[in-house]
């Protein structure tokens, strides 16, 4: 009788230690994940940044190209 118990109980406890492995191995492979979409998300946005500034620059560069024509077309207006 306490053969049969002491089995059960380290079945029980070999589950319990399985279970526990499988759940660390997933919180791991999430962190994982996390870090990957963290690294994603960062790299997106640094992108947008660098679209936004050449945007700028080239709209700056285009009215100053515009100005300078405009200035050149008609120096008697100033």
């Amino acid at each position: 009788m306490q053969s049969k118990y002491k089995q059960k109980l380290k079945r029980e406890e070999s589950v319990r230690i399985k279970k526990e492995a499988e759940e660390a191995e997933l919180q791991k492979m999430k962190a994982i994940q996390r870090e990957k979409s963290n690294k994603l998300e960062e790299k997106k946005r640094l992108q947008e940044n660098l679209r936004r500034e050449a945007f700028r620059e080239h709209q700056q560069y285009k009215t100053a190209e515009f100005l300078s024509k405009l200035n050149t077309e008609s120096p008697d207006r100033s």
